[in-house]
C-alpha cells in the first residue's frame, strides 16, 4: 500500500505547479531511466527538457485538490480500492508505481 499511496501522489505532485521543482518532483523515480524527465536531467541526461513547456496544474488547484488526494490515497481508501481488484489486477497496478531506491 506504500508504494500505490507514494505512486498517487508522486503522480499528483509531478502535475502541480509547485515551486521549486525540487518540490514537484520529490517523489519521481530517479536517474536517467525516470518516466521524468527533471529527474532524467538531475541525472545528467543531456536532452532538452524545458519545464516551462509543460502543463501543470496551478498552485490554486493544488491546494484544493490536496484534502482529496489525502482521503483516496488513505490507508482505509486503498485498502477499499484493493478489495474490489483481482489479483493480476493489482500485480498490474503495483507493476505499474515505479519503485524508488
Amino acid at each position: 500500500m506504500k508504494r500505490l499511496n507514494k505512486g498517487i501522489r508522486g503522480v499528483f505532485l509531478h502535475n502541480c505547479m509547485v515551486t521549486p521543482p525540487a518540490h514537484r518532483h520529490k517523489l519521481c523515480p530517479k536517474g536517467k531511466n525516470s518516466l521524468c524527465g527533471w529527474r532524467r536531467q538531475q541525472a545528467g541526461d543531456l536532452s532538452e527538457y524545458d519545464e516551462k513547456k509543460k502543463t501543470h496544474l496551478y498552485g490554486e488547484f493544488y491546494q484544493l485538490l490536496l484534502p482529496i488526494i489525502d482521503e483516496f490515497t488513505s490507508d482505509l481508501m486503498l485498502v477499499k480500492l484493493s478489495k474490489g481488484l483481482h489479483t493480476d489486477d493489482l500485480e498490474s497496478l503495483f507493476r505499474s508505481v515505479p519503485s524508488q531506491h
